[in-house]
């Protein structure tokens, strides 16, 4: 299943990716997000990091582990 969302913000890339950097952080400002737990103790964030997370989506929790893939600040991250 893929869920997409998109939204404009008006900040710096700089001021984004001090937000987004840290997925643990996610909870406070991105809406349906249930859980959000590290798994992985090394590395703590960036390319390697895994992460338990769920979403709301509709009625249903969705989500699973997932891995950091692409982590070039202060432009990309991308998980699988």
């Amino acid at each position: 299943m893929r869920v997409e969302k998109t939204a404009a913000i008006d900040a710096s890339r700089e001021e984004i990716w001090e937000r987004i950097a840290d997925p643990c952080a996610y909870p406070r400002f991105v809406t349906g997000v249930t859980r959000l737990e590290r798994k992985s103790e090394q590395p703590e964030q960036g390319l390697g990091a895994r992460y338990t997370v769920r979403f709301r989506v509709g009625s249903a929790d969705v989500g699973g582990l997932v891995e950091v893939v692409e982590f070039d600040e202060p432009a990309d991250l991308a998980w699988t």
